[in-house]
């Protein structure tokens, strides 16, 4: 796997990762709304299988979670390692669009470069990280 593909993978492993937590967040909250009801009647049939049911989704998730920050966790020391090997202007950049997903347009602000010259620098440190790895 090449230098800019790691680093995509990072990106999207991370992405992933957010999409699931707030997947949890949901159900998560659904779990929680769920409320008995006071009275004398007759208690609902399957009230507490979909509750177990929920529980069950919610630890299923958090397992499939697990798993993804486990892949994140051993991909980002491999890549913190190569980002180590560039110089401090292209480090920054690589951390900002990779680990902080940050667009183009706001690297070039932080950076104060135009959006062309980000590219520019961008390129330049994949090809310093292609060398070097």
């Amino acid at each position: 796997m090449c230098v800019k593909d790691k680093l995509q993978e990072y990106l999207w492993i991370n992405r992933n990762i957010e999409q699931l937590e707030n997947e949890l967040l949901v159900i998560e909250s659904r779990v929680m709304k769920v409320t008995p009801t006071l009275s004398n009647l007759p208690k609902m049939k399957g009230y507490n299988d979909t509750l177990a049911e929920n529980v069950g989704k919610m630890i299923e998730l958090q397992n499939i979670i697990n798993k993804n920050l486990n892949k994140l966790y051993g991909l980002k020391v491999e890549i913190e390692t190569l980002i180590n090997k560039l110089p401090t202007r292209e480090q920054y950049l690589v951390r900002a669009r990779y680990m902080e997903k940050k667009t183009w347009e706001q690297i070039a602000v932080e950076m104060c470069y135009s959006w062309p010259q980000v590219h520019r620098i961008h390129s330049n440190a994949l090809r310093i990280l292609e060398i070097k790895s």
